[in-house]
């Protein structure tokens, strides 16, 4: 749908109208100098059950602000589309809009990334194993399975190296919903339009 390429980041819009009877998947990438930002938007005719998936090689810890989250029960994913693999551990519903829930992977040599997650009411949040990678199978994987039932959901989420992660923060305007991301040194500001994704610049005006 859309490609620029810029001195401090690279974006790409791409779209599957036909993947799924019935629904529009859109997938907004932002590459910056060291974070990348993966906004995807799901639009059905009817709801039905959304599931966004996350499976990384080593180990995995969840916190929100300096506290470990905190999970109750467990839920089955089901038996199709290879769902019958899938062990679900544990979950948690996120319960309202514009927190920031932080996975820490790492592995026997330390710090791998940090996944940021933008949360949304409602979206149940669920610790997964599977099967691991074709070379070895049977060294299970960890993964995350964001899960809504809906006829349209968001998924944000923010990777970066190391252990330090990007600061979230969603915010409601007049002019849309807008997430902030920060590193630290500088805040840039993104929000959806119907050409895609939009940076907001010091002079308020779009890129």
């Amino acid at each position: 749908m859309r490609y620029e390429s810029a001195p401090n980041r690279s974006y790409i819009w791409v779209r599957a109208d036909k993947a799924y009877d019935h629904g529009v998947l859109d997938r907004h990438l932002i590459m910056a100098e060291d974070w990348l930002l993966d906004w995807f938007e799901v639009e059905l005719d009817e709801p039905a059950a959304l599931d966004w998936w996350f499976h990384y090689v080593g180990t995995g810890q969840l916190r929100q602000g300096s506290d470990e989250v905190q999970y109750s029960g467990s839920a089955e994913p089901g038996n199709e589309d290879g769902r019958a693999y899938v062990k679900e551990r544990s979950s948690n519903v996120w319960s309202r809009d514009g927190m920031q829930v932080d996975l820490h992977i790492a592995n026997e040599s330390g710090a791998l990334a940090v996944a940021s997650f933008a949360t949304f009411e409602g979206t149940v949040c669920s610790r997964v194993e599977s099967p691991g990678l074709a070379d070895d199978p049977s060294r299970h994987m960890e993964g995350i399975r964001l899960h809504r039932l809906d006829s349209k959901a968001r998924f944000i989420v923010v990777y970066r190296a190391g252990d330090e992660p990007i600061s979230l923060r969603w915010t409601h305007a007049a002019d849309g919903d807008w997430l902030h991301l920060s590193d630290g040194r500088t805040t840039r500001s993104f929000t959806m339009t119907n050409n895609g994704l939009k940076e907001r610049v010091l002079d308020e005006n779009l890129v």
